[in-house]
């Protein structure tokens, strides 16, 4: 049996030390893009604030929470600033 570091099943980055740090900053970086381009096109085509948290809510925040469940248990170093 071949020892690894990480692995990934369905997107989420699986490590031998079971925190998911590659996993939230992969996710956080697609999210990032997401929104930018959401908002991009919002300003673009003058969108109501109310349609454009709408966007955000079905385009950007499902790639956030992205195997929360998995992940969501432990306490995020990307959010809170604490180690």
């Amino acid at each position: 049996m071949e020892l690894i570091d990480n692995f990934a099943y369905l997107g989420v980055q699986f490590s031998f030390n079971g925190k998911f740090l590659k996993t939230k900053k992969k996710l956080l970086d697609q999210a990032l893009k997401a929104m930018y381009s959401v908002l991009q096109k919002a300003r673009k085509l003058y969108l109501p604030v109310e349609m454009q948290l709408n966007l955000f809510e079905t385009m950007v925040a499902p790639i956030l929470l992205y195997g929360s469940e998995v992940w969501g248990f432990e306490m995020s170093i990307l959010l809170t600033g604490f180690n």
